[in-house]
């Protein structure tokens, strides 16, 4: 659970708890995007090639993207059922944030976000933004 979720009594983000956090992120582009999802998600990360017989998800369509035909694939963890893939286009690597790096985003830009991004973001080591995939509203949503 990422910290900026947690929430105090009354309805606010915890910003201490964010600040303290560390939470570990997969990094990957998906072109023109760059996006992060939790690192405990993936087991493995495979080519393309190697999905065979998996079901897999992909981002790209709910970006306004063509769909995901290339790069690399996020093995995510089992719940029962045939072994799932999510789409990672290129992967960048994987990365420790700090609280410090997460953003809760403003009321104002939430609502025009893709559906499958969450409502906060981080940034890199060059300040620029990078989107926090939301893999649980990705499923709902595949």
């Amino acid at each position: 659970m990422l910290p900026f979720a947690e929430q105090n009594a009354g309805g606010e983000a915890n910003e201490e708890a964010r600040i303290q956090a560390e939470v570990d992120v997969l990094r990957f582009r998906l072109r023109p995007f760059e996006l992060v999802v939790e690192l405990a998600a993936i087991s493995s990360v495979l080519d393309f090639e190697e999905a065979q017989g998996m079901i897999l998800l992909d981002p790209a369509p709910y970006l306004g993207l063509l769909p995901s035909r290339a790069g690399h694939i996020g093995l995510l963890e089992a719940r029962g059922g045939p072994p799932i893939g999510l789409c990672l286009g290129e992967v960048w690597g994987a990365e420790s944030w700090s609280g410090e790096r997460l953003l809760e985003l403003p009321s104002w830009l939430k609502g025009t976000l893709p559906v499958i991004l969450r409502k906060a973001c981080g940034y890199d080591n060059l300040k620029r933004i990078v989107w926090m995939l939301d893999l649980d509203r990705l499923r709902q949503a595949g």
